[in-house]
Order: structure tokens, then sequence, then C-alpha cells
């Protein structure tokens, strides 16, 4: 695709300078324009873990952690569509026995309306917060995420969302709002009447560099064997000074169900300070499951090593404090992207 590119390019430069194009030279652009259109554009990432820990019962080990297909394809102006096919702990299925897990992460549509409206319509990550949508393991620092990522707002929804963004002098600001299925309902329909409902803004804000700042609200009940209502809000931040990226979230939900009431709550802070190809990382984690229980919280330090831009060595260090245990996680892993 990137020869085709070239030679479009050089191409229309011969036009812009003036020089006459003939009729082969002209048909020509056309076909390249013609293949151009007809790409569909596959990428994707994998990554592999050694994992060792003093937790009790648990067993050192590699791990096979993903294999992700990304495919995008612009299908007519204006349309396009997009989809995320994960495979888990390299997945084994034979008679009852079964390894890791194939899963559908993205699968969507998307009709542009107006410069600043997008109709989006399948199966999509929750925009909520940072991490649930920058997740991907070559683009993040740690393999671990944050605690409380997908256990307040929901992974994925099975619906509808309206996106866009808008420009006011200095002042930038993107919107979504969304609904759909139940708390991470499957595709096949929702267990209950009950739709979520959800929104979020992120402003870019002109200080510091990078800066910007979001804030989602989420409302909906969960899978009819849980019966929980579930009404979550959050709020995050990141911004950089010079060669330090800091950032930060910080999500709660009140949770309903029958006569229980009860909140979970978490937030993390992280600071990364790249020097050259290498990252040095470190956050601060807290989450409380339940507010009538005890929090966990978790020191994390953290090593990256970018070979290319795609790819990744990381080693992480994570120290757990539980209620019932304090243990360690170390991590050493390798994340590779590839793709356009």
């Amino acid at each position: 695709m990137r020869e085709v590119e070239g030679l479009k390019e050089r191409l229309n430069a011969i036009e812009s300078s003036g020089k006459r194009t003939d009729t082969k030279g002209r048909a020509l652009i056309d076909e390249l324009e013609q293949k151009i259109d007809n790409f569909i554009d596959i990428g994707g990432y994998m990554d592999m873990e050694y994992i060792a820990s003093d937790k009790s019962n648990f067993k050192d080990g590699f791990r096979v952690h993903h294999f992700s297909l990304l495919i995008k394809k612009q299908v007519a102006e204006g349309w396009s569509i997009f989809s995320e096919l994960e495979f888990e702990d390299a997945p084994y299925f034979e008679d009852v026995k079964k390894e890791g897990k194939i899963f559908v992460e993205n699968m969507y549509g998307d009709a542009e309306i107006t410069d600043y409206l997008t109709f989006r319509f399948g199966r999509y990550l929750a925009p909520a917060g940072i991490w649930n949508i920058d997740h991907y393991p070559p683009f993040v620092p740690t393999q671990e995420r944050p605690q409380h990522i997908r256990k307040i707002f929901p992974q994925y929804v099975d619906g509808v969302q309206f996106f866009g963004g808008m420009n006011s002098g200095a002042l930038s600001y993107n919107y979504s709002l969304y609904t759909g299925n139940g708390f991470s309902e499957a595709g096949s329909g929702d267990s209950n009447e009950s739709k979520d409902v959800g929104a979020r803004i992120v402003f870019k804000l002109p200080y510091l560099t990078d800066l910007e700042a979001g804030v989602s609200g989420y409302t909906g009940k969960d899978k009819d064997k849980d019966d929980t209502e579930r009404e979550a809000y959050g709020g995050d931040l990141k911004f950089s000074i010079n060669s330090l990226k800091i950032q930060g979230e910080y999500a709660a939900a009140g949770l309903k169900k029958g006569s229980a009431k009860y909140y979970r709550t978490g937030w993390y802070t992280q600071f990364i300070y790249d020097i050259g190809s290498s990252s040095f990382i470190y956050r601060y984690d807290w989450y409380e499951e339940d507010s009538r229980k005890s929090e966990t919280t978790v020191n994390v330090f953290a090593y990256n090593y970018h070979f290319t831009p795609e790819i990744v060595g990381k080693l992480e260090y994570h120290l757990f404090d539980e209620p019932a245990e304090d243990y360690y996680k170390a991590i050493g892993s390798i994340a590779i992207y590839f793709g356009n």
C-alpha cells in the first residue's frame, strides 16, 4: 500500500507542476486510486510474558497472552467498519477441554453524519476513562492494568454511539453518547429489559503539553442473574512536562442489589519518564471492591525498552497489599504491533 501511495504522489506531483499528463497517465492515477480504495487495512499485536509471584498457590510460568487481529475497511464515502478478534492464552478446544478464549472485542460500523458527528453501531469499547480505550499491550507501560479498569465501567457495549469533536480557538473537546445492553452483556441479546446509558467528554486544554481532562458517566443494570443496579462516574487527567508523562484516573460506582447498597471505588496515578528508547514507570493503584470491606493497594515499578516504535520489552514489579495477603508479582514480557 505504501508503494501504491508513493506512485500516486509522484503522478500527482507531475500534474501539480504544470506538466501535461497524457490519457495513459490519468488512467494510471484512476487505477491506483481504485486499488487504494479496495484495500482492507489489517494489523494487530501479540505479546508473551513470564510471570513469577510469591502469592499463595501461584505457579510461576510463561503466558502466551494475546494475539489480536485488527481489521479496518472504508466501504463507501463516510462509511467504514472496524473489528478486533482476540485470541487469548493460545486457545485450544477439544471435547470438554478448554484453554484460553476467542473474543470479539470490537465489531462496529461508523457512519459520518457531519464533520462533528459520527454514528457508531455494533460492539465497541466503552468510552470511559483512558485505559479502557488505550489498553493495547505495545502502547501501555505494564501488562497488568490498574485494578478498577472494567470493574466499575463496562469493558464493552453492544449498542449504538454518537461521537464527535469541535475546536474553539485553543480549546478543543471530544464527546461520546451511547446506549446498549447491560454491563458487558453478550451480543446475542440482553438478559433484561433495562438498557445502559453513558456519556464522556474530553477537553484538550492549552496548558503544559498534551493536557487532556475527561469526565465519564454511566447508568445501567447488570445481568439478570446478578440483578445489580449500577451508577458510575469518573474523571481522568493526563499531561506531559518535558520527558515526564503523568496520567491518572478516578472512578466510583454506586451498586444496589435488592436492599443491599454499597460503593466500588478505584483510582491510580502513573508517572512515565522517557530517556531515549527507555521508559521508567511508577504507578500507585488503590481499589475498594466493596465499601463494606477493606481496600487493596499496589505499588508498581516498571521499565520499558522500545526496540522500535512497534516492539517493546517490559519488566515490571507489582507489590500488592491486600486484606488477606501481601505478595509480589514480577513480569517480563515482549509486545509487538504489526500493520500500517
